[in-house]
Order: C-alpha cells, then sequence, then structure tokens
C-alpha cells in the first residue's frame, strides 16, 4: 500500500467541519455582552423602584395588599371584577362619612387586584409592577374584550376617586399624581385634567396658575358644553391676566438697572432703606416662584 493511499485523519473532513473552522471567533466577547445585559436589567429595575419611591404612599400599599392577598389572583376574572367592585363602594362609603383614609385604603386593595408591585426578592429591593391595565387587552389574564375594559374603567375611577380624597385633604402632590396616572389610561379624560386644575389652583403660584391653564384648556376642547369646566376656565383665565399685571408691576425693570458693581448706585440704593427692602422683597417673591417652579 502507498502512502497515498492511506489517508490521514484530516483527509476525510470537510472544510467546514475543520476543527481550526469550529474555534470561538476572537472578537465575540461573552463578557461584554453580559455586561451590557447586567446594566440594562439594573437600568429596568431602576426605573421601577424610582417610580416606587415617587408614588403616593396608597399606591405603595398595593404591594402589601397584592402579598396579603395573594389567593385572589387565582379567582376568575369575573369574580376580580366583582371584588373590586365591592371595595370600591366601600370606600365610597366612607369618604361620604368622613373617614378619608379608611376611603384610600379601600380603593388602594380595590386597585391592587390589577395594578399592583410585586417583591422579587426577600427584601423587597426589586420590586416589579405588575399593571394588567397598561399591558392592554393581549394580556394572558383577559378572555372577553368587555372584561377588559369593565376592568379599565374601574381602575380610573378609583384613581379618581383617590384624587378626590387627597384633594380633601390638601395633598395635592397626590392629586396631580393620581390624575397623570389616569391620563396614562384615557388622555382625553376631561375629569382628571379638572382635577388636576383644581390642586395647581389650590398651590397658588403663577407658575401653577399657568399649568391651571393648561389643564383647564385641554379638559375644555374635550368637553366644550361641560358648565363646570367652562366656568373654571373663565376663572382661571382672569386670575391668570391679574397675576401676570402684578409680577409686570413688581418686576418691571428689576433686572434693568445698570452694573451690579457700579458703586454709585449701590450707595444710593443702601441709602434709601424702603427701596433697599421693597427690591429684597421682589427679588424674594421672584425666588420663591423659581423654587415652586423646581419642587413641582
Amino acid at each position: 500500500m502507498t502512502q497515498a493511499a492511506v489517508d490521514s485523519p484530516t483527509d476525510s473532513l470537510s472544510e467546514d467541519d475543520h476543527p481550526s473552522n469550529n474555534a470561538p471567533d476572537p472578537d465575540f466577547n461573552f463578557s461584554s455582552i453580559f455586561d451590557a445585559a447586567s446594566k440594562l436589567k439594573s437600568a429596568q429595575l431602576s426605573k421601577i423602584r424610582k417610580e416606587y419611591e415617587s408614588s403616593p404612599s396608597f399606591i405603595k400599599a398595593t404591594q402589601v395588599y397584592a402579598d396579603r392577598n395573594n389567593e385572589w389572583k387565582e379567582l376568575s376574572i369575573v369574580e376580580k371584577l366583582e371584588k373590586c367592585v365591592s371595595l370600591k363602594e366601600k370606600g365610597n362609603e366612607c369618604f361620604k362619612s368622613g373617614q378619608s383614609m379608611q376611603a384610600l385604603n379601600f380603593y388602594s386593595e380595590a386597585l391592587s387586584i390589577f395594578r399592583y408591585f410585586e417583591k422579587k426578592d426577600e427584601r423587597g429591593e426589586h420590586l416589579e409592577l405588575k399593571d394588567f391595565i397598561a399591558d392592554g387587552y393581549l394580556s394572558d389574564i383577559w378572555h372577553r374584550q368587555e372584561h377588559y375594559d369593565q376592568a379599565k374603567m374601574l381602575v380610573v375611577a378609583l384613581l379618581l376617586n383617590c384624587a378626590a380624597v387627597c384633594f380633601s385633604l390638601r395633598e395635592h402632590a397626590n392629586v396631580i399624581w393620581s390624575c397623570q396616572t389616569v391620563l396614562k389610561y384615557d388622555a382625553s379624560n376631561a375629569k382628571a385634567l379638572y382635577r388636576m386644575c383644581q390642586s395647581h389652583q389650590r398651590l397658588d403660584t403663577t407658575f401653577d396658575l399657568e399649568m391651571a391653564f393648561k389643564y383647564i384648556s385641554k379638559a375644555k376642547a374635550i368637553d366644550p358644553k361641560n358648565k363646570v369646566i367652562l366656568y373654571k376656565f373663565n376663572e382661571i383665565k382672569k386670575t391668570l391676566q391679574k397675576q401676570n399685571q402684578k409680577d409686570r408691576k413688581h418686576f418691571h425693570g428689576l433686572f434693568n438697572r445698570g452694573s451690579l458693581y457700579d458703586d454709585k448706585q449701590n450707595v444710593a440704593v443702601l441709602s434709601d432703606s424702603s427701596e433697599a427692602k421693597g427690591t429684597g422683597s421682589r427679588i424674594k417673591r421672584c425666588c420663591d416662584k423659581v423654587l415652586a417652579c423646581v419642587l413641582l
């Protein structure tokens, strides 16, 4: 047998089967892909944690209710809807009788059926927002469109009721949060826009009046024949006009007094105590308005 007749172990391998062709791509970095995935996951968890921390206490409480009433997850959709309606009615009764905090508790428990925070670890550091309304009709829990529509109407009504309770407690930041969440589900909800207008009006700064006018204008565009909305629109419009006139009077020329380092002007201002006091007061009001804008 000649040497040419003896096949070497690699002679029968195709080009694609050659060991050298199956070696890992030196440019393929598993570590960088893992790091990128970890960062993405951390960013998602951080976003949910931030949303949790910025939520009102009655929304944070949905995590407790969902955990305590874990067996509710096994109920049928019809049973969940009935449970939600029952809790909502109990909340309404409490609110009418002046039990505001108890009303919020019932509304929060009702919300936890379809929207709640869920702990993903024992310490509760990692949370997941379960929002079956935001997920839409295609979510696995819905079997019929009408059930989804009923649940959505309930969640919107519960959030508006929470806003009404918070408004009575003068918790305007929570009113605004609740109504903004309503608008995520129903962008043309005039009641949410009206309630936000009311809270911004009560906060009583030029910035808040402008926000109030913005929201009541949107509500008017949605429901132009609503007498309550029309009355509030005209009220805010007149109030804002008066406030703008006051601001122009107070701040006119405030930043047009020449160089701040002009010794003669500084001496003149300091020698006139009443003028110095008036200027200081105007600057304070200006700062207050800026701070109010930033904090909100």
